[in-house]
């Protein structure tokens, strides 16, 4: 019988569904936006344990030196980000990254669950990046309003996702599940067109 092995390797929920960087729809003058395709994070939601959420706080600031983001909000530093994504629901990104460590320092405080394989993420800025999202999320991104450190939980042309504001450039990163990657990358791409769209790859956040 013959010998038959297997070879496995991390899938970007991105990958296959653009083959280049580059400009994209219109080519005249510096483009509007920049999309950029956000490669192989690891990230992990952190679900407290119980409504008192004050150990959960002292955990993520003995882990990384942030603070507990209240609803709606986000918190980063070198150490990373944290993402308030539902009532006692959080997405961390930590820089430095080993899940069996993370879930031993939140043993009994908080449930821990890998999403670097399930979500998507990408990156929208520039000059225009307010308008190409406003075609098909339905939230208030005037300055005004939703500014850096900010965070909802939305729909993108039918697709649950979530946004947050990351500077005043604007810069925003949308993550969505990998299942609908797909789907919310034609939508950008189609969106960002008018404006003249780049598109980049990066490996971090």
């Amino acid at each position: 019988m013959s010998d038959v092995s297997m070879a496995w390797r991390p899938v970007s929920a991105w990958e296959g569904l653009w083959t280049g960087t580059g400009r994209q729809g219109r080519a005249d003058g510096a483009a509007g936006v920049t999309v950029t395709m956000i490669d192989h994070v690891d990230m992990a939601t952190l679900i407290a344990v119980g409504r008192d959420t004050t150990r959960m706080a002292a955990v993520v600031g003995e882990l990384w030196g942030l603070e507990l983001p209240a609803a709606g909000r986000t918190s980063t530093n070198a150490a990373g980000t944290l993402v308030w994504s539902g009532p006692g629901q959080w997405l961390a990104i930590p820089k430095a990254y080993d899940f069996a460590a993370l879930v031993a320092a939140f043993e009994g405080v908080a449930a821990a669950s890998e999403q670097g394989d399930g979500r998507a993420l990408v990156e929208i800025a520039g000059r225009a990046a307010r308008d190409v999202l406003a075609k098909g999320i339905a939230i208030d991104l005037h300055p005004s309003v939703f500014t850096p450190g900010c965070t909802a939980v939305t729909a993108l042309s039918h697709l649950s996702v979530q946004l947050w504001q990351t500077d005043d450039a604007p810069t925003y990163v949308l993550s969505a599940p990998g299942t609908v990657a797909g789907h919310v990358w034609e939508w950008l791409v189609d969106s960002a067109a008018e404006f003249g769209c780049e598109i980049r790859l990066r490996r971090s956040l």
